[in-house]
């Protein structure tokens, strides 16, 4: 009577029968559900990977751009735009002119 309450027989034959309609019986691997085909599981392989550039290589790439905050007054930002484009030029470019200037560049002796 145990089993009537939850009726834990009727769940467990129904466990066994998805178990046994998710496993394909020709290759024992589990089907997957959505597409009714064996899933892809990983193996122990390891992942094929791209080689490295050689050395020489890699300095001829152009080194990955980040950003760089200042806080400056507003007018004074408005000022400077307007400057740099009558000068035909950009901020960025006159800022990197500057501290490339006054600091050098990292590997510059």
């Amino acid at each position: 009577m145990a089993d009537s309450k939850y009726n834990l027989r009727a769940i467990r034959e129904r466990a066994e029968q998805d178990s046994d309609a998710t496993a394909d019986p020709q290759t024992s691997k589990p089907i997957s559900q959505k597409t009714g085909k064996p899933a892809k599981q990983q193996t122990g392989k390891p992942v094929k990977q791209k080689a490295s550039k050689p050395v020489s290589q890699q300095a001829s790439v152009e080194e990955a751009k980040v950003n760089l905050t200042v806080k400056v007054p507003k007018s004074h930002r408005a000022y400077w735009v307007a400057q740099s484009r009558l000068q035909d030029t950009n901020l960025t470019r006159v800022i990197n002119e500057l501290l490339a200037e006054r600091f050098g560049l990292p590997g510059d002796p």
